[in-house]
């Protein structure tokens, strides 16, 4: 998901770039081209900012075990379990699974 939410942003400068990017010769047409770039900038920023809501959960338990596994401390620390609810974009039901059993 890091990479995911990288490509997110690396996707909301680019379309800033593309707002300018083109001249046309109608002053209509480059407001209208303005503003998609706007609008689709602000649709990957609003990307950025939900999936690293999302996910911050799971990243952090990432660092604890990652942290547990470089010291080599595996029953020092309780890992609490997590859940984690994935909305499925096509359908209205919620997914779950529970990261222990993965």
């Amino acid at each position: 998901m890091r990479r995911a939410i990288q490509f997110c942003e690396s996707r909301v400068t680019w379309w800033k770039e593309q707002a300018q990017r083109r001249s046309p010769t109608s002053p209509h047409l480059a407001e209208g081209l303005v503003a998609y770039a706007a609008e689709q900038a602000a649709i990957e920023h609003q990307r950025v900012l939900s999936w690293t809501e999302h996910w911050a959960a799971v990243r952090q338990r990432a660092v604890l075990i990652l942290g547990q596994h470089l010291n080599n401390q595996e029953d020092s620390v309780d890992i609490p379990v997590l859940e984690v609810e994935i909305e499925d974009e096509d359908h209205d039901e919620d997914l779950m699974f529970d990261l222990d059993d993965a």
